[in-house]
């Protein structure tokens, strides 16, 4: 019987977002969505009234770049992760995933960050909504070495990530 159950929650988040004119292709569910569902649906940005709204956007990552990485003068590091937001606006940390990191250990580092998240929930007809959220960061590492006692040395430029 709970067997029987997943599949129609799942029917009732693809309906939910096919149902949606949220943009202009529509509102499209995506591949792996059903992982997502719970006692309620979970919705796309794109069907809701009312996007969540990160709140909290300077959660620091406890993050240190992998030795061999550290020998180059400039790096860029990114990762996208992705959760539901609940209707108090807080993650669900049982839906949380690494979707893409360069390099791997950053989209970990991310990962940790998540439930220190906070968000205002989603809307939908007026009622706050679970909503799956994609959470993106980046950094730049600028190496720099200079011999003990010397004055620093003049800043190499960004790189542009």
């Amino acid at each position: 019987m709970r067997f029987a159950i997943g599949p129609i929650a799942a029917l009732l988040v693809v309906s939910a977002c096919a149902s949606s004119g949220g943009t202009a292709g529509g509102c499209t569910p995506m591949p792996g969505d059903s992982v997502y569902v719970a006692a309620t649906p979970a919705y796309r940005d794109c069907a809701v009234d009312r996007k969540a709204r990160l709140l909290t956007p300077n959660v620091p990552i406890d993050y240190r770049a992998p030795t061999q990485m550290r020998s180059a003068t400039a790096q860029c590091h990114n990762a996208d992760v992705e959760f539901v937001v609940d209707a108090m606006g807080k993650p669900e940390m049982h839906t949380a995933r690494v979707l893409r990191a360069t390099p791997p250990e950053f989209g970990e580092a991310l990962l940790a960050t998540v439930p220190q998240l906070r968000y205002s929930p989603a809307e939908k007809a007026g009622t706050a909504v679970r909503q799956i959220v994609r959470h993106h960061r980046g950094v730049a590492m600028v190496l720099v070495v200079a011999r003990a006692g010397s004055p620093p040395p003049t800043m190499p430029p960004r790189p542009t990530c």
